[in-house]
C-alpha cells in the first residue's frame, strides 16, 4: 500500500485520538517499517491491518467502524492530490462511475505500483446506485467511508449497505448506494 495511506493514517490518529495513542500502537505493533512513513515509498499491507487491530484495541471501537471513519478522512486529501481530474465531475454519480476506468487509471500513471480495488457500476436507477468492489486488501469498509465522503463532497449524502461482503467469502462485495437527505448549503 502506497506511504500516503500510512501517512494520512498517523494523521488522523494523531489529530483525534493524540500524539501518545500513535506512539502506543507504533509500541504494540511490530512492523517492519518501524512506523517511519514516507508518502511515496510503497509498504506491506499488513502494516495497516495491523495498526488497525491495535487501535481498535486500544480505543474499543471495532475495526471495521475504524476503517470507514479513516475513509472519510482520507477521502478530502485523496481528492486534493488530483484536483484537476476531479474538478471533472460535478456529482456523485459520474464521479463513482468514473473511479475504475479514469481515477484508477490516472492514479497507475502517476503510481505504476499502485494497487487499486475494482470498482465498478453493476446498476444505476435515479437515486440508487449498485456497485461491485474487489481487492485482494477486502477493506471494502474503507470504500464505503470514500463513497459516503464523496457523497458529502457533493452534496448527496447517501447510505451504503452490503448486498454481499468478501469477508463472507464471496468473491467481490455489493455496496448498495442510495440516497439519503441532501444537505442545503
Amino acid at each position: 500500500m502506497k506511504g500516503i495511506v500510512y501517512t494520512l493514517f498517523q494523521d488522523m490518529v494523531e489529530e483525534e485520538f493524540g500524539l501518545e495513542v500513535w506512539e502506543h500502537l507504533l509500541e504494540h505493533s511490530s512492523l517492519p517499517s518501524e512506523g517511519i512513513y514516507t508518502s511515496v515509498k510503497t509498504y506491506p499491507d499488513e502494516e495497516i491491518v495491523e495498526l488497525i487491530t491495535q487501535l481498535s484495541a486500544h480505543s474499543g471501537t471495532p475495526a471495521p467502524d475504524l476503517i470507514e471513519h479513516f475513509g472519510h478522512y482520507l477521502l478530502p486529501n485523496l481528492m486534493a492530490t488530483l484536483p484537476a481530474m476531479i474538478s471533472r465531475y460535478h456529482d456523485l454519480w459520474s464521479f463513482l462511475g468514473a473511479i475504475d476506468d479514469v481515477i484508477h487509471m490516472e492514479v497507475q500513471k502517476l503510481n505504476p505500483d499502485a494497487l487499486t480495488p475494482e470498482i465498478k457500476v453493476i446498476e444505476h436507477h435515479g437515486d440508487q446506485m449498485d456497485v461491485s468492489y474487489k481487492s485482494p486488501r477486502e477493506l471494502c469498509f474503507l470504500a464505503i467511508g470514500l463513497i459516503k465522503q464523496a457523497g458529502i463532497h457533493f452534496n448527496t449524502p447517501v447510505d451504503v449497505t452490503h448486498k454481499q461482503c468478501m469477508h463472507d467469502d464471496h468473491q467481490h462485495c455489493v455496496l448498495s448506494i442510495t440516497l439519503s437527505e441532501p444537505i442545503y448549503a
